[in-house]
């Protein structure tokens, strides 16, 4: 969320879209018009030392240090100086110079923020820059070439005269300073610089201490350094999540008025002006006010006749408008988008966000889908000490197209009840199938078929945490021709699990849980299940040994559906494993580099009887593909459904290439293969053939610095008995610096398993790279060779204007297999002000792993992702 937030309190909206931009209205909602309070008013200094002081210049006749109401003359040589440099006079900046140049500069990144909702905050935070004044009468110092005037009454200050009152200076050709009335006139080349900018004009009437006055045709230059945080104001994080999504910026607003009037203390009000992120004096964008009002003790501001021009041309304006200041959140409109899919039409949206607490807001969103009708959107987030959550819900009374009314909901709802309780309550649903494919908001969710519908209660005691939950789906079919499976509902599931590694020099473990698994159609039973370990870790410095014996226990009580058999069946299976291995170690060089490489061989053997298990559903046991995790577990299978039987060794060796000064791992490569001694007799579906080979398929896997700026990952399964290759992917990446990013990959894998054929080869591309100028060029080509078809593709261009970006990105995305979704986004992206159209960050961000975003400033780097604001 942007530092200020600038919604708009519209009567009426009116929008003149003159630029013929384009974007797609369902993308994330955007933030809202941004503008930095401090832009356009003069604020405190965050550090007292930041306050300017004056140098004696060798023409000077006299320097006076004044205080109210008398004044005292002072001898150069002793004037008191508080700690700044001194402030410099300057012309009048802003309407000089030429062309537009980036008026922000990028900074080293902050910390992660510590919120748990961007936005929404349990107590209110300090107004930004504040500071407190030093206590007593606060010394006015005069220089000047000529003074003249009446003792105690009235001073006259004449070539080069300079006003000083703590962090505030004010330099003219000519100045009167009243000492009763604490006033000053100042005329000609008039200066009033401020830690935070500058105003310059020809007259300025100034009441010193109540800081009441005007200012006649001035220009200002405002600055503050300002912490972008995610461009979406209703963006939420998943809770546990670490975010480092914001950065440190330098922004600057320049513009010029008729009048700015003064109205006391940090309170504002400019007549007919204009401001812009841009320098020089034909700015490519600029804003034109008729009445600004900024109020900084109650953090407010106001303004009436608002218009936004892009390369003089109008395309937004505000009759009237109201906002927070400081980061201070306010209701209002937000930045509406628009767009356009293939399969809806245009579609326009006008986010308007109600303020209703510091830990409670909302938002509705009305949305004009033009081939389908008219829907609304709402969202309620809230924080408190103990719970936090969001409501999101979407309503179209009637789909053209369909027919008939259209919905989706979600909740999600965090609980801390104390004490080591916790709860959490998940609730997704849609009113058919084709609802995400035809309507959803965020292109994310297109493809997604099982909405959840759970709750859980979690109690962590220490070393072990207890949970129960319920869980169950609605499973969506979009494409017919690819149905979707309806998995178990559990009514309930309880979960023990336990583990002290200091048991008596063992390391103990216990996993149990009991459920209730329902199907409309398949079987159905409850479930108890118990697995207690026992191992003992035996390490020294460069070798380990550790024994290990387990008893799986579980039993059923069944209900019959689909196939016959005991409605009882129990199992009790013991599981032994011994894992070894060793590290050595020893320097070597690479082209003149010196490294530390390892050999590291392990071997893993494993011994569980055999059980007959046919008899048994599968509630949620299944066979995973074979790789370096999975070859080193005793069971394998996933679930409580199956556990194998195993007389197996596992043989693997690794080696890596370390930097010996940092650690840091350069290259590593492994090889891995599983022995079986005895034939694999539980299978997962019954009637399966057991299993007679004696070795599995070989593992291979290369990963880390291949070259300079260039990584490799290389995965490879390979079936010595039938001599193919089952498995293969490689990613080859070039990233030399920020902004410029090739990346190649290839994936096989052959999955057929009567009647299911999911085996896939794909060619994957994706980069950005500078196109030349102030260009970039961004995308992915993913294409399926197997399918003949094209998974997904983007492609888009970014341009950096100095002070605003603009980007274009077209998508086609595979949602079925019968007909793919196209869309199109454009965003516009004004220097720390506002971002207008839709937002395709996020799509980028998911399809260029590594994306770096192009930020408005002259000759800017673009901004990696880990850095970026959204």
């Amino acid at each position: 969320m942007r530092p200020t937030t600038f919604p708009f309190r519209l009567t009426p909206l009116a929008l003149c879209l003159c630029a013929g931009v384009a974007g797609l209205a369902h993308g994330a909602p955007l933030a809202p018009f941004a503008v930095d309070p401090s832009l356009l008013g003069l604020t405190p200094p965050s550090n007292p030392s930041d306050a300017p002081t004056a140098s004696s210049p060798s023409s000077a006749a006299e320097v006076r240090p004044v205080t109210t109401p008398e004044v005292t003359p002072l001898p150069a040589a002793s004037a008191p100086a508080p700690a700044a440099a001194p402030a410099t006079r300057s012309a009048p900046a802003p309407r000089s110079g030429a062309g537009n140049g980036a008026a922000t500069d990028n900074a080293a990144p902050a910390p992660a923020p510590t919120d748990t909702m961007p936005g929404l905050r349990l107590a209110p935070t300090p107004r930004l820059g504040a500071m407190p004044e030093p206590k007593g009468p606060l010394p006015t110092f005069l220089l000047a070439d000529r003074l003249s005037g009446q003792t105690d009454v009235v001073t006259v200050a004449e070539g080069n005269a300079e006003l000083r009152r703590y962090n505030k200076t004010v330099t003219a050709d000519r100045m009167t300073y009243r000492h009763v009335a604490d006033e000053v006139d100042a005329e000609g080349n008039v200066v009033l610089a401020g830690p935070t900018g500058t105003v310059s004009g020809p007259l300025m009437h100034l009441q010193v201490d109540s800081q009441v006055g005007f200012f006649t045709t001035p220009d200002y230059v405002f600055r503050q350094q300002r912490v972008i945080k995610d461009n979406n104001p209703y963006a939420i994080p998943i809770p546990g999540v670490p975010r480092n999504d914001e950065i440190r910026r330098n922004t600057v607003m320049q513009g010029s008025a008729e009048r700015i009037l003064f109205e006391g203390e940090d309170q504002y009000r400019l007549e007919n002006a204009t401001f812009s992120t841009c320098q020089g004096p034909n700015p490519d964008w600029y804003g034109r006010i008729r009445d600004l009002g900024l109020d900084y003790e109650r953090e407010e501001g106001e303004g009436r006749g608002a218009v936004l021009y892009f390369k003089d041309v109008p395309f937004l304006y505000a009759p009237l408008m109201s906002f927070g200041l400081n980061n201070q959140r306010k209701s209002g409109f937000l930045a509406p988008t628009f767009g356009a899919t293939s399969n809806s039409g245009f579609d326009f949206a006008q986010p308007y966000y109600i303020n209703l607490a510091p830990n409670y807001d909302a938002m509705i969103t009305p949305r004009l889908v033009s081939k389908r009708g008219m829907m609304v959107n709402g969202d309620f987030r809230y924080l408190t000490p103990s719970y936090s959550g969001e409501l999101q819900a979407e309503y179209m009374p009637d789909d053209s197209l369909k027919g008939t009314s259209r919905h989706s909901y979600n909740l999600m709802h965090f609980q801390n009840f104390g004490n080591g309780l916790t709860g959490r309550l998940d609730l997704q649903g849609a009113s058919d199938d084709t609802y995400f494919t035809d309507l959803a908001s965020r292109f994310a969710i297109t493809s997604q078929t099982q909405l959840l519908r759970r709750g859980l209660l979690t109690y962590s005691g220490g070393w072990w945490a207890a949970t129960a939950a319920v869980q169950s789906y609605q499973t969506l079919q979009p494409d017919p021709t690819a149905p979707v499976a309806k998995p178990y509902s559990l009514e309930p599931q309880i979960t023990l699990t336990a583990r002290r590694p200091d048991f008596y020099s063992t390391d103990f473990a216990f996993t149990g849980s009991y459920s209730d698994f329902r199907h409309p159609t398949l079987d159905e039973g409850k479930r108890f299940y118990a697995y207690p370990t026992l191992a003992l870790p035996l390490q020294t410095s460069g070798l380990f040994l550790t024994p290990k014996v387990g008893l799986n226990m579980a039993s059923y009580s069944l209900n019959r559906q689909q196939t016959t058999g005991d409605s009882s069946v129990s199992r009790a299976i013991p599981v032994f494993s011994l894992d070894g291995g060793a590290v050595f170690e020893r320097d070597t060089s690479f082209r003149g580099t010196g490294f530390t490489q390892t050999l590291e061989p392990r071997l893993f053997y494993v011994r569980i009887p055999y059980k007959d298990q046919s008899n048994t559903p599968l509630f949620d046991t299944s066979a995973p593909d074979i790789n370096f995790a999975q070859i080193f577990t005793e069971n394998r299978f996933t679930g409580g459904d199956r556990v194998g039987d195993a007389n197996q060794l596992t043989a693997a060796v690794s080696s890596r290439l370390i930097r010996p000064d940092s650690g840091a791992e350069v290259i590593k490569a492994m090889v891995g293969q599983r022995f079986y001694f005895s034939d694999q007799k539980v299978t997962l579906n019954p009637g399966d053939s057991p299993s007679t080979a004696r070795r599995a398929d070989w593992l291979f896997a290369v990963n880390g610095q291949v070259a300079p700026n260039t990584t490799a990952d290389l995965g490879w399964q390979y079936n010595p008995r039938d001599s193919r290759t089952e498995r293969f992917s490689t990613q080859l990446r070039y990233r030399p610096e920020s902004g410029k990013l090739l990346q190649v990959a290839y994936r096989i894998s052959r999955d057929t398993v009567a009647p299911f054929d999911t085996s896939i080869r794909q060619v994957d591309v994706a980069g950005q790279w500078p196109l030349g100028g102030r260009w970039y060029g961004v995308g992915r080509y993913n294409y399926s060779t197997l399918d003949k078809r094209l998974l997904e593709g983007v492609g888009g261009v970014e341009y950096n204007g100095g002070c605003w970006v603009a980007r274009g990105v077209v998508q086609q995305l595979a949602v079925t297999s019968a007909t793919p979704v196209r869309a199109f986004f454009f965003q516009l992206e004004l220097s720390d002000f506002a971002s207008i159209g839709s937002n395709p960050l996020t799509i980028l961000r998911r399809n260029v792993p590594g994306y770096s975003r192009v930020l408005p400033s002259d000759g800017s780097v673009p901004v990696p992702a880990s850095q970026d604001a959204l």
